[in-house]
């Protein structure tokens, strides 16, 4: 049976058409070739919904109580801005202003804001993680533009885009939940600063807006958590795409002599720790020969390892619960996660299992939604009040940040790591 759903739409950002830097990689599309280039599951379409000049390097997307509309950019990749310059980053509000289902029109919310890689509402307003801060930023006037700049809490970690602070969750307990992916810090309140800081290694972090509580909660995700209708919290990092966080952090807490070995579990049933994807585009050459330089080193060293060069999950990212209305009732509560290195999107669908749950891939023998087009980068997604799911496309040549290439090959292809951000 086909479905007449339309249930995704995406996020996708328009590029000038750049050299591939000397390497054999494709050059990038125009929003309306991308589509061209998707392969999504039987009974689904995708629509794009906003595009450059309207979104550039967009990593977040959220829904104000009102339906209004901000995506988060993240300009300041791969690295932060020289001393004594200002920051990249920034936030914007989108409108559709004729009513045809695509942004016409676009205002900056925010900017001058460092790496931000995360945004939710809250009161009128946004949270916003931009590391080493959370922030609070809202309009008083109308004019669509933050007129207040609030600083909540500082003092997590100054690391590389790929682990810095991320994700702000607001749960059913009315706690911000944000990713912090361990990373060592002392997390202290500005508007409060006889309180003891918060230690956040090896943790996450967590605060109440109203009650001006904060403290270190369960899990160790890295850009991406959600959770479902029962409040079970769900996390990405990397290579492991789908975790469940069993414990919660008051019980950890309130027993601090309890040894626990993990509070987190991982949940796939189709690959553990890395699980199994199935790209439709082409390594790029900078990957193919990274393989070839750590496979060399671990045939001399011989430490029982493989690299492998493509089919599983190297950056697993954006992990969300679809609750929306408009597809299938089976995918109601299902996880999509973006695996931003194989250009495409994974679906798993939730099972219980005990106190944890058991995910299964759907399709089976696919994935959700992929493309041939190696610059589309599925980095988040959001559940929009017209019951769709929102794809955030990043829009990269390379998502991989510089540190985790040798330098020899970005030499060799003369890689330029803002290629896509205009």
């Amino acid at each position: 049976m086909r479905h007449s759903w339309i249930p995704l739409a995406t996020l996708c950002t328009a590029l000038v058409l750049l050299s591939a830097c000397g390497s054999a990689d494709s050059s990038p599309l125009s929003p309306q070739d991308a589509l061209a280039s998707f392969r999504i599951a039987e009974g689904f379409r995708l629509e794009l919904y906003a595009s450059e000049p309207h979104v550039v390097d967009p990593v977040e997307m959220v829904f104000d109580e009102n339906g209004g509309v901000y995506v988060a950019e993240l300009l300041d990749n791969p690295d932060d801005p020289p001393k004594g310059e200002d920051p990249l980053s920034r936030i914007k509000y989108l409108e559709d202003t004729d009513g045809d289902g695509m942004v016409d029109r676009h205002t900056v919310f925010a900017d001058r804001l460092l790496a931000v890689e995360g945004i939710a509402p809250w009161k009128g307003g946004l949270i916003v993680t931009a590391a080493p801060d959370i922030l609070y930023l809202k309009d008083t006037n109308g004019d669509r533009r933050a007129d207040v700049r609030e600083t909540l809490y500082t003092g997590f970690a100054l690391i590389h885009v790929e682990g810095r602070l991320s994700n702000p969750r607001l749960g059913l307990d009315n706690w911000f939940y944000v990713v912090n992916h361990g990373y060592p810090g002392e997390v202290s309140s500005p508007s409060r600063p006889d309180e003891r800081p918060v230690n956040v290694r090896n943790r996450e972090f967590r605060f109440h807006p109203l009650r001006n509580l904060a403290e270190a909660s369960t899990g160790d995700a890295q850009f991406g958590q959600d959770y479902n209708e029962w409040g079970h919290w769900f996390i990405a990092q990397n290579t492991v795409h789908l975790r469940h966080t069993v414990v919660p952090p008051g019980y950890l807490q309130r027993n601090p002599y309890l040894s626990v070995e993990a509070a987190e579990q991982d949940i796939s049933d189709h690959g553990r720790p890395a699980a199994n994807v199935f790209p439709i585009s082409q390594p790029q050459q900078w990957r193919i020969e990274r393989t070839a330089v750590r496979q060399r080193r671990y045939a001399e060293t011989r430490p029982g390892r493989e690299e492998k060069l493509a089919g599983y999950f190297t950056a697993a990212c954006g992990s969300t619960v679809y609750l929306g209305d408009t597809f299938p009732q089976h995918l109601k509560g299902s996880v999509f996660v973006g695996e931003g290195n194989g250009n495409l999107v994974h679906c798993d669908l939730l099972a219980p299992d005990g106190p944890t749950y058991t995910a299964t891939r759907w399709p089976e023998d696919t994935d959700f939604l992929a493309s041939t087009d190696n610059w589309f980068r599925p980095v988040n997604f959001s559940n929009a009040p017209d019951g769709n799911l929102y794809l955030i496309d990043y829009y990269r040549q390379y998502l991989e940040h510089p540190m985790f290439i040798p330098d020899a090959v970005k030499k060799r292809l003369k890689m330029d790591f803002r290629a896509g951000d205009t």
